[in-house]
């Protein structure tokens, strides 16, 4: 089977859940302070106009498996043991990129030049949750072209010993050329709210959260 070119999901409208801001922002098991609802409900009705989503992927086989390395159809190499031990028992991957534009980013920093550091940490945290519903929405539109088979493993660069350098493997495979998504010689997405991942396709269900990789505690359990 071989590989598809680049395709653009198209996500029409971002759906921003009030319960994982709250979360993020440390409110999950504590009541929230009136003057800290009342900002998030003001931000909540601005926010959409700030984001622009954009997302590409691209299907790719796996054409080796061995001695700790994952070789790809287009003479690819991944290498390290997270990736070898995510991807091992898949047959394919997607490689993806994902962003909800510079406008948000750009407020935010408005906000930080005022003074007003309360409304731009909110927006943040909604950053956060954007980014997160496009990648459920990316899984979702992956899964429904892949059935009988599940995503097994999501992979990010930075998670464990899966160095930020993939980064640039991963856009280099893309091959983006309309411009909305671009990448610095340090490895870095710009706009800087962009995500790369992969997803490992097999015959078996991904258990474990995303978020038990990263090295970074986002918010309290």
């Amino acid at each position: 089977m071989k590989s598809i070119n680049v395709k653009n999901i198209e996500i029409k409208k971002v759906f921003i859940d009030k319960q994982e801001i709250l979360k993020f922002l440390g409110y999950r098991n504590r009541k929230v302070p009136s003057v800290i609802q009342n900002k998030i409900n003001e931000e909540y009705e601005e926010v959409l106009n700030y984001i622009r989503p954009s997302a590409y992927f691209k299907k790719i086989q796996i054409t080796s498996i061995l001695n700790g390395k994952i070789e790809l159809e287009n003479n690819t190499t991944l290498s390290g043991k997270h990736i070898f031990d995510s991807l091992r028992n898949c047959s394919h991957v997607y490689i993806c990129i994902y962003s909800i534009g510079d406008e948000i980013r750009k407020k935010i920093s408005e906000y930080s030049c005022e003074n007003e550091m309360l409304r731009a940490m909110i927006l943040d945290k909604m950053a956060v949750v954007a980014l997160d519903f496009m990648n459920e929405s990316i899984k979702k539109h992956i899964l429904e072209n892949e059935k009988p088979l599940y995503i097994s493993s999501e992979i990010y660069p930075g998670d464990k010993d899966f160095e930020v350098s993939n980064q640039k493997v991963m856009y280099d495979l893309l091959k983006l050329s309309d411009g909305a998504i671009r990448i610095n010689k340090n490895f870095q997405l710009y706009p800087l709210k962009s995500v790369s991942v992969i997803f490992g396709i097999g015959k078996n269900k991904c258990t474990s959260s995303r978020c038990e990789n990263c090295k970074n505690k986002c918010y309290e359990k």
